[in-house]
């Protein structure tokens, strides 16, 4: 019965979005699209067409699924394209957000305007995220404000509350992090006989067990809601994303994580590690996934620099310092309402 009534919220929820998103398709004068298998290559295309901090980690595709919690859409209106989803309301299931995770191309931000003064006509107001701080400026001239309004209950502004770490990949090989992090690898090293491989479909039901333990573990920490870190991660067994290299870590043929990274250009992103509750094994896998894929290529081959997300809270952002960034990339949410 449970689950017969789930189906029927998500034909309504489904059904207000397809209300939505063809009200809007009718005010706009480029192409409205929902993503999907195909959408890879364009995004890619976009990303050449683009003047942007390439190191910025909004710019790898599994990023936009995850972002888009694989019900995304997209705007295409001349050389330009915006990435947008609608998200509900936790408070009021009736009233969604649109929210844009990411526009490219020229002149992106006027199409960002239009969609949003689409949805505003419906009275669905528009959040923009990772804005750079230095724009602040121009999308307040186009109306917009930065937020003030928690994104959640656990966080100020998502994966933008704590800014992005980008590191130097040699300084990563060479070992170049804090005392204590150093001191971790090692002792996790010499105790532990952790091997990875090539994920495949065979892993799949132990990777889905390790991430609805993992969710369970998060929510019972405060860090997030279970449903909210679920949804985050799917994209990880996502097999329609062409671009990656994912990783199983086994314990004598024990799958106990799964690590997810995304090679662009000089960059190689770190999207997930789907781990066993363990003390400080993300941070070892972090390290022995980066060292893993670099050591498959060679030295020409490899990304010159790690890019990592930007954390929802302190916590995740203190360890991910005592790797030794070389910059930061300090982005924002910006709204209409």
């Amino acid at each position: 019965m449970l689950i017969q009534e789930n189906h029927i919220l998500e034909d309504r929820k489904d059904s207000t979005i397809d209300h939505i998103i063809n009200s809007i398709r009718s005010l706009l004068k480029g192409d409205l699209l929902s993503i999907d298998e195909n959408s890879e290559q364009l995004f890619y295309e976009y990303i050449k067409l683009s003047h942007i901090d390439s190191s910025a980690f909004s710019y790898n595709w599994p990023y936009i699924v995850q972002a888009t919690r694989g019900n995304g859409f997209y705007y295409q209106k001349n050389k330009s394209i915006v990435y947008f989803y609608f998200r509900e309301s936790s408070n009021n299931p009736q009233r969604h957000t649109l929210v844009v995770v990411n526009h490219l191309g020229q002149d992106s931000e006027a199409s960002v305007c239009e969609i949003s003064e689409a949805a505003k006509k419906l009275n669905v107001m528009s959040v923009i995220k990772n804005i750079d701080k230095d724009k602040i400026l121009l999308w307040e001239k186009f109306g917009y404000k930065e937020t003030t309004e928690s994104w959640s209950q656990y966080s100020f502004r998502d994966d933008n509350t704590c800014p992005e770490f980008v590191y130097n990949i040699k300084n990563f090989i060479n070992f170049e992090f804090s005392r204590r992090t150093k001191s971790i690898i090692k002792k996790i090293s010499k105790e532990n006989n952790y091997t990875l491989t090539t994920y495949d479909h065979s892993f799949k039901n132990c990777g889905l067990n390790l991430l609805e333990k993992n969710s369970e573990y998060l929510e019972s920490k405060g860090v997030d809601f279970k449903k909210e870190v679920v949804f985050a991660h799917q994209f990880v067994f996502d097999e329609n994303i062409k671009n990656k290299s994912v990783f199983a870590v086994l314990e004598d043929d024990k799958l106990i994580a799964v690590s997810y990274l995304t090679h662009v250009g000089d960059n190689l992103f770190f999207n997930a590690i789907i781990n066993e509750k363990k003390p400080n094994l993300m941070r070892f896998l972090l390290w022995k996934s980066v060292m893993h894929y670099c050591d498959s290529l060679k030295e020409e081959q490899r990304p010159l620099y790690l890019a990592l997300q930007g954390s929802e809270n302190d916590g995740q952002n203190k360890w991910k310092f005592f790797f030794n960034p070389i910059r930061t990339i300090q982005r924002t949410h910006v709204t209409n309402k």
